[in-house]
């Protein structure tokens, strides 16, 4: 029986969340063992994800946004619910996001826009952007009806010092409009080249509203990322 907390009690508990960490790396180089074939073995990397392990989904939905026009983020900070740890974005790295939630507006829905960006802040014009989506229409006197997005990039260039790494990417946003019809919209092929592969990054979704209204809102109710190489 393992010890708990030992390397190997912590080596196994990073197996089943599906990531090969640093314990697990320890134990495979204490013992001298082939890494597995669908991960890349950089000691220098603090957590390095197989492909599908998802980083850490949140437990409750976010807060509401609601009665905003200027670009908003959906969900709490980037780099903390669908975070890019230290190291882990290098040359030839992908990644995918996924999401969803719901959404209401008023009488007359507005027109509205999604943005992705990456980095760490709050503040959305701060984040680096790679993607804006055509305008679009939401729904008429919607209440709390879904929404879901998935974007995936890839870095193809990285900076040794700050604001130095590349990256481009695509991803699509879908939305409930009536019982009767769904919209859908694309975006990316910005190719950012002011990414900061320096620090623990993160990715996020922004949205932007023509008209500012309490019953207009945005609820992101999971959000999740991870690393696909």
């Amino acid at each position: 029986m393992e010890t708990p907390h030992s390397v190997e009690w912590l080596a196994n508990k990073e197996w089943e969340w599906g990531i090969f960490g640093p314990y697990c790396r320890k134990l495979f180089s204490d013992y001298s063992l082939e890494p597995p074939k669908n991960v890349t073995f950089n000691p220098r990397m603090d957590v390095t994800r197989f492909a599908g392990g998802y980083a850490e989904i949140n437990a409750t939905a976010f807060a509401a946004v609601s009665s905003f026009t200027s670009e908003t983020n959906l969900w709490t900070l980037p780099n903390i619910w669908t975070y890019i740890p230290l190291g882990n974005m290098r040359a030839g790295g992908a990644f995918e996001c996924r999401g969803g939630g719901i959404y209401s507006t008023a009488a007359t829905g507005p027109t509205a826009q999604v943005v992705a960006r990456i980095g760490v802040s709050a503040t959305p014009s701060s984040n680096v952007a790679m993607g804006t989506c055509a305008t679009f229409t939401l729904g008429n006197a919607v209440s709390a009806q879904p929404w879901a997005f998935q974007y995936s990039f890839v870095v193809n260039r990285l900076g040794l010092a700050t604001a130095g790494a590349q990256a481009v990417g695509h991803g699509w946003f879908d939305y409930w409009v009536s019982a009767t019809a769904s919209g859908n919209v694309v975006f990316g092929g910005v190719v950012a080249s002011t990414i900061d592969n320096t620090i623990a990054n993160g990715f996020m979704l922004s949205a932007i509203c023509s008209t500012a209204a309490a019953s207009t809102s945005f609820t992101t109710q999971w959000v999740m990322l991870r690393q696909l190489n």
